[in-house]
């Protein structure tokens, strides 16, 4: 059996470069075995034309193998291997239910395979940024798939213009003036907090101790029960003009 050199395609690498080849097939070869001790392999090949966009890419123009999802590719103009009964290749591609991907290994050191010649045309393919990714896009400036590193360098970019905004408006943000009480507002404070608690406190205390309840609790009691009569009785003799007989108990002037 005749071996012929065969490299094997990382799956990685060749992704971009499928999407970017237009393959045919030429011609199959059908059901081959060839000695897989001798060989490279990759997986992720579905069908013939991944696997001849996958060699294309990496300048082979000869005949192209897959044994399941494993891709072979040679410069060999023209089948390789020994010739098998098509029966034996009686795998079905995962891309294409009417092409086989060869079948179960015929003996120790051998695959099987399914041989075929292709032809490739490149088509360019353009990328853009979408966050931090490269991706495909029609509309795109960049051929190259990684974007010439250019998706990072906007992301850090945006961050840097973000913080120096944040910045900018945080150190000039005005800072209110801090108020304070007037000595009016302190003379108040005084007043209620030395004057009217106490009287109130001690008051309402010593005519609870003096058996008083309720509102005679309160010192001076009389007066502040009948303070809101007298603010009445005062309202209503301003309001009536200090005219005669509008309050109860007065005389005219």
């Amino acid at each position: 059996m005749k071996h012929v050199p065969i490299v094997e395609l990382l799956v990685l690498s060749a992704l971009p470069a499928i999407l970017a080849a237009k393959c045919n097939i030429n011609n199959d070869f059908a059901c081959h075995a060839i000695d897989y001790t001798k060989v490279d392999r990759v997986n992720d090949a579905q069908m013939w034309t991944d696997c001849a966009a996958a060699c294309f890419s990496q300048g082979y123009a000869g005949t192209s193998a897959m044994n399941g999802t494993w891709c072979y590719c040679s410069n060999t103009q023209g089948e390789f291997g020994e010739l098998l009964d098509t029966s034996e290749c009686n795998i079905t591609c995962a891309g294409n239910k009417a092409q086989q991907c060869g079948g179960p290994s015929t003996g120790a050191g051998l695959v099987t395979v399914n041989e075929f010649s292709f032809n490739c045309s490149a088509e360019t393919q353009f990328y853009s940024c979408s966050g931090t990714k490269c991706i495909q896009d029609a509309q795109g400036i960049f051929t190259d798939p990684h974007c010439e590193g250019k998706c990072a360098a906007t992301t850090v970019a945006t961050t840097a213009t973000i913080t120096a905004t944040f910045t900018t408006a945080t150190t000039t943000t005005a800072v209110p003036p801090t108020k304070h009480l007037s000595i009016g507002g302190y003379m108040v404070v005084i007043f209620i907090c030395a004057i009217v608690m106490p009287y109130f406190l001690i008051g309402c205390a010593y005519n609870a101790y003096q058996g008083e309840s309720g509102s005679q609790l309160l010192p001076n009691a009389e007066f502040w029960t009948g303070l809101a009569s007298l603010i009445a009785d005062g309202f209503r003799f301003t309001v009536s003009g200090f005219r005669s007989g509008s309050v109860g108990g007065y005389s005219s002037l």
